[in-house]
């Protein structure tokens, strides 16, 4: 027998297939909801933050300072650049 690693669709597909009591459209969304979980929280929070910052124009200026200096007028801005970066307020 070899040895084969299944992945969660395959682990779902056969449970299907075997007689289990997953039909197609709950495997398909049970793969949705793994591939669509975290973009809920990550906009509510993306969200969130730039609502407090125009609450408060001050931490949006010192902020912005922050990242102008850092960037120096860089238009396009990739993530290893910011994890390069010393960014304490950020």
């Amino acid at each position: 027998m070899e040895n084969v690693e299944e992945n969660l669709a395959d682990v779902l597909i056969g449970l299907h297939e075997q007689g289990g009591h997953l039909s197609r459209n709950s495997i398909k969304a049970v793969i949705f909801d793994m591939f669509t979980a975290g973009t809920g929280t990550l906009s509510s929070t993306l969200s969130w933050g730039m609502s407090e910052l125009m609450r408060n124009p001050r931490m949006m200026t010192k902020l912005q300072n922050e990242i102008r200096e850092a960037f120096h007028g860089k238009v396009t801005i990739a993530e290893e650049d910011i994890q390069a970066t010393n960014l304490p307020y950020l």
